[in-house]
């Protein structure tokens, strides 16, 4: 586009130099016709002027023939001057004609460019807003996809909170079970041991509320006496041995829900407090002393 224009600013000017010529011409063959108008002007007034002595005859001829030559001449240089001036005019007009149509060229074609420059800057507009639209939409669907992920993440989580409250739940029945229990075999030890104190009891008021005819009767027969002495020993070993099974149970019951526990519940209820230690020792039963015979 600069080359077409640079190429028709150089045309305009080559022109524009061709009027000046052209004007310079003319100007030139109107001064030569004035110039050639004035001689013959002259040359007819010095032919009227002078007045032959000798043949007026021969040198009015003379005059006539030089006057007719000068006219020729004139004729010939003005019909030269007029074709040359005729045909710089066709040139003249030529070129201006072409510097009209040039000019409506490089207009149209200057109109051209804009336009298609102007659907150039629109096409980029478009495209650059296309691009945009389709980053947003490559954002939003990334965000949609990292929402779709957290919200999988989030289901997962609570799938996983709800199947560890059932578990803590299911843990928390078992360890209330488990304290139902503890506290039925507490309660049934307090029984067998106030069972056993009574037993116990009952058994040196019988022996204290015997008369002396018991006595005679237990030393007529020392062996049974011992044997119905033994009756409380064994059934209380028995039931220290009962009773020391039922411990171990509840140690071990209470060992188990401790494993069972999560570290990370803080707010499952305390362990209840064992029985008996780890350090337990069953104690050894001494026979009972025989009682003092009998005043003779």
């Amino acid at each position: 586009m600069l080359l077409i224009s640079l190429c028709f600013v150089f045309d305009v000017e080559h022109q524009d130099g061709d009027l000046e010529d052209f004007k310079r011409d003319a100007a030139a063959l109107a001064q030569e016709n004035n110039e050639l108008k004035i001689k013959l002007k002259e040359a007819e007034s010095c032919a009227e002027l002078s007045e032959p002595t000798t043949d007026p005859e021969h040198s009015g001829r003379d005059l006539r023939a030089e006057i007719r030559k000068l006219k020729k001449a004139y004729k010939a240089l003005s019909s030269q001057k007029e074709s040359e001036v005729s045909a710089l005019l066709a040139e003249k007009d030529f070129v201006w004609n072409q510097y009209k149509t040039m000019e409506k060229d490089y207009e149209t074609l200057l109109k051209k460019k804009k336009m298609e420059a102007a659907q150039a800057t629109e096409a980029a507009e478009k495209l650059q807003q296309k691009v945009e639209e389709l980053q947003l939409q490559v954002s939003a669907q990334k965000k949609d996809d990292d929402v779709g992920r957290l919200q999988a993440e989030a289901n997962d989580a609570k799938k996983k909170v709800l199947a560890l409250e059932d578990k803590l739940q299911k843990m928390h029945s078992l360890v209330s079970e488990k304290d139902d229990e503890i506290q039925k075999l507490k309660s049934g030890h307090l029984q067998a041991s106030q069972k056993r104190k009574k037993d116990i009891s009952g058994t040196h008021r019988r022996s204290r509320s015997e008369g002396p005819s018991v006595r005679g009767k237990s030393k007529s027969n020392p062996r049974r006496q011992m044997a119905e002495e033994d009756q409380p020993e064994t059934s209380q070993k028995r039931q220290c041995a009962s009773s020391l099974s039922s411990g171990l149970a509840l140690r071990r019951c209470s060992s188990r829900m401790t494993h069972l526990k999560p570290a990370s519940s803080s707010s499952s209820p305390a362990p209840q407090q064992v029985l008996f230690h780890s350090s337990f020792k069953v104690p050894k039963l001494k026979a009972p002393a025989p009682p003092p015979p009998p005043p003779s």
